[in-house]
């Protein structure tokens, strides 16, 4: 049973209170009216608090992020994939198409 009414405690301590509420309201999964019946809380509060907690959450400022640009190598006809079904062993060139590709692994699939 959390202590949210409980009027000794500092309203510093209240507000971290209900955020560890919300952060286990979060875990749980459980929609709000089934999480507010089953510790007893305020629904209305319950609610108010977990919005607030999203809006802080949204506003937080991040750090942005850096992509470095990479060169590929590009695919020669010598590059192949090997695919195995059983005793059946089949060389595939990476420039093959991914459909056909696709198409042969459905086939060694259904041997």
């Amino acid at each position: 049973m959390h202590r949210v009414h409980d009027t000794s405690l500092s309203k510093a301590e209240r507000r971290q209170l209900w955020e560890e509420i919300i952060a286990d309201y979060h875990i749980s999964g459980e929609t709000l009216k089934t999480y507010s019946r089953k510790y007893a809380l305020n629904y209305d509060h319950l609610s108010y608090y977990s919005r607030a907690h999203q809006q802080k959450i949204s506003h937080k400022k991040t750090e942005p992020v850096h992509f470095v640009a990479i060169d590929p190598m590009p695919l020669t006809v010598e590059q192949k994939i090997t695919l195995r079904c059983g005793s059946i062993e089949v060389d595939i060139p990476l420039t093959t198409p991914v459909a056909l590709m696709c198409q042969l692994i459905k086939e060694l699939k259904s041997c």
